[in-house]
């Protein structure tokens, strides 16, 4: 069996540099979206047995942290800095989308992951349940590491930063020490 790429936690120090945090976040979030390919091509090896316990288990821990970090924390100081330039205005509108979409899509694809992780057969529509939802990762985390975190390093002020990393400590459980 290939060795699996392991989705290492990112160090809680790191919350001191959100942005960083969030960038970091994203490459574990495209290793999730491999994962879920091989998955839904090996339905049925140890090998898929084991990518769905461990996508299961960010999707279903880390990922509504992502997402609560971004729309929570980092979105809606963007979004005021935003209100004049039209086009991150609507940039944001999608990206809030898609993070309602992937909240939608998270319950087949979890129920699928589920049955594949105990050696069951999945869903039928599970492929293409997969499909949407690594498509819709890969060009949300496209837009965010080449226009909304880009811009939040231009945009955002030292305490800005803080708060929003506060914010993500605290929806940790983690101390945030200055």
């Amino acid at each position: 069996m290939d060795a699996l790429p392991k989705i290492e936690a990112i160090p809680e120090n790191l919350l001191r540099a959100p942005l960083d945090f969030l960038f970091a976040d994203h490459f574990r979030q495209m290793l999730v979206c491999n994962y879920l390919d091989a998955i839904a091509e090996e339905r049925g090896t140890e090998r898929a047995k084991l990518l769905a316990a461990t996508a299961r288990a960010y999707l279903t821990q880390d990922l509504p942290l992502h997402i609560a970090d971004e729309e929570t924390d980092l979105f809606p100081r963007l979004r005021r800095l935003a209100q004049a330039d039209a086009a991150l205005t609507d940039i944001f509108a999608i990206l809030a989308d898609e993070h309602r979409e992937d909240l939608r899509l998270a319950t087949p694809l979890l129920a699928g992951l589920e049955q594949v992780s105990r050696g069951l057969a999945a869903a039928p529509d599970f492929a293409s349940t997969v499909a949407a939802f690594t498509a819709m990762q890969r060009r949300h985390i496209i837009w965010e590491n080449s226009i909304v975190l880009p811009h939040a390093r231009r945009s955002l002020t030292d305490t800005d930063l803080e708060s929003v990393g506060r914010g993500m400590a605290a929806r940790r459980s983690v101390e945030f020490a200055r």
